[in-house]
């Protein structure tokens, strides 16, 4: 108080003294140093409560004050523009508060006295016409909600709702809302009266019965939303089409605290469509309010032809079935007004049509059994020109309904096939009908594709994948036996008859062609190094005949097994680089492994022997240059690793003629023989060093000398003993001394 009335001491023509700056700052430091702006404020609440008595003066005679005057007065109390402000709105809506109780409107005399308020306390026309419309609209809001509830159970014609119109216009004058205020009430009364209606709705869908839930709480609720907007568009004029959806867009998609999601939506949408589809029939007018109803949920356009699509689709398919059953000639004008009444677009007619016809196919194909009766082709062709289904669109769908009942016999067919080769025992009957082959019954399954109307393309892809099916785990069956040693001659016999059943079975072309890139062919789920096992075993086995004896046609059953070969390739679909690699490999290995079994059992390889081997490599297109080595390898190989087992009995003492019963002589013998007769030379080819060939020259002129006496060991026995040993003169001179000393102590 003190500051106040200094400052008013001080100034002058409206400046303040330096006296009173000094005077505010001692105060500042004293009130523990406040800013100027919060000591001018404390001064400012002492001066306000005279100012609030000025104000309500000003407004109950407002004609015996003017704005100077009172902006003189606001300056000398030290009250800001701002302050002023806010006191003066505030006591402005208290009188218009007071004003609005008595009668709840503003007549035209209050509405000039206010104007002289706002005159004098300086508010302007946008703050004065806010203020009045803050206080009015709660009135409007509760007027308008009423009249809207009233009019939507009122029959809408001129009798009744011009009077509800021309109230409605008045109580908006008299309350003095503006254009833009009426229309923001007008938008919430209308959500705020759906919100209501649609509550009830989604209730329903959110705590359906047993039973589901009921359509006709959720029927009556979108009829009132609409009757609501039918009310609204009779009593206000909105403006055009665009202009009047913006009050109801999305006005039933819930409140911030409850919102409705788009199952929900969906829901509510497919409710009252299933109302409209009710007869049948699908009017302008539904059309309309479907329309409407879609832009008030705020359902995308796809969402809600999806509703539509969900609705739409059994009916129609349950009435084209109906239509095909009937005994009646195809009516397609039928089709056609059916179609219209739904508002059923061309494209969707076709898809449904097609739809109805694959059904119908599918309940005729159940009912015949293994194919049509004739009664129900007729049934089926004068449908499909009736729906106008083209020849290409007839054939897809029947290739696309009955594949599964073609693949069925084609299976029928393949296991009985199977059933009658798999019955042979042996390999010779599988030779003795190998002319004949095996033969897929392909005939009555041309027959039953003709019957089924099914395309030629479609059936034979339908034979190749069944095949592959079929033979698929047969093949796995076959590696699991290989892989775990079982009957070799079993799996043999097994693996030739399922060759022959793919020979003639399988197309093997085709199977390659819808094979996964990581296997071998579509006949079988086999990868590449499973493939090549069967194809390595199927060479071993078939090799395995070739030494039977049997005269002239011992190789007979070699020949049908390696024949096979290139047919087990082409239905592994394996690679010819591959599958040569594979024959070369193994078919060398065994090459070598019967010449050396031959060598192991008779020392020799006869005439039939190299037959053999002849064979071997001719069915199994190897290099003879490449045979020959082979053959002169296993030679020098065998007659090693019998040196190999005489040495230690060679070195391990001195010979002499006690020792000739040793099982030394009659090997060595053996040896030199087998060496002779094979060719070999014994230091080029075996590397057999000139001491061990001594001992074993000794061995045998001892073992001569011993079995013969003195006679028998003849200068030329020597020389030939020599020479077959490939020994020198000089290398046998002491050898030859000490043999005449063991004669002369004979």
């Amino acid at each position: 108080k003190y500051v106040f009335f200094t400052e008013r001491v001080f100034s002058s023509e409206g400046s303040v003294s330096k006296a009173y700056h000094e005077l505010c700052s001692k105060f500042r430091e004293k009130l523990e140093n406040i800013t100027q702006m919060a000591l001018l404020k404390r001064v400012c609440n002492y001066s306000k409560p005279y100012y609030e008595e000025l104000i309500k003066k000003v407004i109950e005679n407002p004609s015996e004050f003017n704005a100077e005057a009172l902006m003189r007065t606001r300056r000398k109390l030290g009250i800001s523009e701002v302050v002023s402000g806010g006191m003066h709105l505030s006591k402005y809506q208290e009188k218009i508060f007071e004003i609005v109780k008595k009668s709840n409107k503003i007549d035209l005399k209050e509405k000039q006295y206010l104007a002289k308020i706002r005159g004098v306390l300086g508010i302007s026309q946008f703050e004065a016409d806010r203020t009045i419309e803050s206080v009015t609209s709660p009135i409007y809001r509760q007027i308008l909600e009423k009249s809207l509830e009233q009019a939507m159970k009122m029959d809408l014609v001129d009798s009744n709702i011009e009077p509800l119109k021309l109230n409605l216009q008045e109580r908006k004058d008299s309350l003095h809302l503006g254009k833009m205020i009426s229309e923001s009430i007008l938008k919430e009364t209308i959500r705020k009266i759906a919100q209501k209606c649609i509550d009830r709705a989604v209730f329903t869908v959110r705590n359906p019965p047993s039973g589901g839930p009921d359509n006709s709480i959720i029927t009556n609720a979108i009829k009132e939303v609409l009757r609501l907007r039918e009310v609204v568009f009779c009593i206000f004029d909105l403006g055009s089409e665009i202009d009047k959806r913006k009050y109801f867009g999305g006005v039933l998609c819930g409140s911030a605290s409850n919102r409705i999601s788009a199952l929900e939506k969906k829901a509510i949408y497919g409710c009252y469509l299933s109302h409209c589809l009710k007869e049948n029939v699908l009017s302008e007018e539904c059309r309309a309010m479907l329309w409407e109803l879609n832009m008030m949920l705020e359902l995308g356009e796809k969402e809600g032809y999806a509703v539509y699509l969900e609705k739409i689709r059994p009916m129609v398919e349950s009435k084209l079935i109906e239509m095909a059953q009937a005994n009646e000639p195809w009516d397609q004008n039928k089709v056609a007004v059916f179609a219209k009444n739904l508002a059923i677009p061309q494209s969707l007619l076709e898809e449904l049509s097609i739809e109805a016809y694959a059904t119908q196919l599918g309940a005729e194909i159940r009912a015949s059994g293994t194919s049509f009766t004739d009664s129900s082709k007729i049934k089926l062709e004068k449908m499909a020109k009736g729906l106008g289904l083209s020849k290409a669109e007839v054939e897809e769908l029947h290739d696309l309904t009955l594949d599964p009942h073609y693949r069925s016999a084609i299976g029928a067919v393949l296991q009985a096939t199977w059933a009658d080769s798999h019955k042979k025992a042996e390999i010779g009957e599988l030779i003795k009908d190998g002319a004949e082959g095996i033969k897929v019954a392909i005939g009555p399954l041309e027959i039953l594709r003709v019957k089924l109307g099914m395309s030629y393309e479609r059936a034979n892809e339908a034979y190749i994948e069944a095949f592959a099916d079929f033979v698929g785990p047969k093949w796995e069956e076959i590696y699991q036996a290989i892989q775990l040693g079982q009957d070799s001659e079993e799996n043999f016999i097994d693996l030739l008859c399922l060759i022959q059943f793919c020979e003639e079975g399988g197309k093997m072309g085709e199977m390659r062609e819808v094979a996964p890139s990581n296997t071998f062919s579509g006949v079988s789920s086999l990868t590449h190094l499973q493939g090549e096992k069967i194809y390595t075993f199927l060479l071993k086995c078939g090799l395995g005949y070739s030494d039977e004896e049997g005269g002239e046609g011992f190789t007979a059953k070699a020949e049908f097994a390696l024949n096979k070969l290139d047919s087990l390739a082409e239905i592994l679909a394996m690679d010819r680089k591959r599958a040569k690699e594979i024959k070369k490999k193994e078919g060398l290995n065994l090459f070598g492994e019967y010449a050396s079994s031959v060598l192991e059992a008779k020392w020799a390889l006869s005439e039939r022997d190299l037959e053999v081997l002849k064979f071997i490599q001719e069915k199994l297109n190897l290099t003879p240059i490449i045979c020959g080595e082979t053959i002169n390898r296993t030679k020098k190989t065998f007659l090693r690793g019998k040196m190999n087992e005489i040495s230690p009995l060679l070195l391990s003492k001195q010979p002499s003629i006690s020792s000739v019963e040793d099982e030394s002589i009659a090997l060595c013998s053996k040896i030199r023989n087998a060496v002779k007769s094979m060719g070999l030379l014994w230091r080029e080819d075996l590397a057999v060093p000139d001491e061990l060939r001594k001992r074993m020259f000794v061995i045998e002129a001892f073992y001569i000398l011993y079995s013969q006496g003195k006679n028998g060991l003849n200068k030329d026995v020597l020389e030939d003993l020599r020479s077959s040993l490939d020994l020198k003169k000089e290398d046998v001179d002491e050898i030859r001394s000490m043999l005449m000393k063991e004669v002369s102590s004979i």
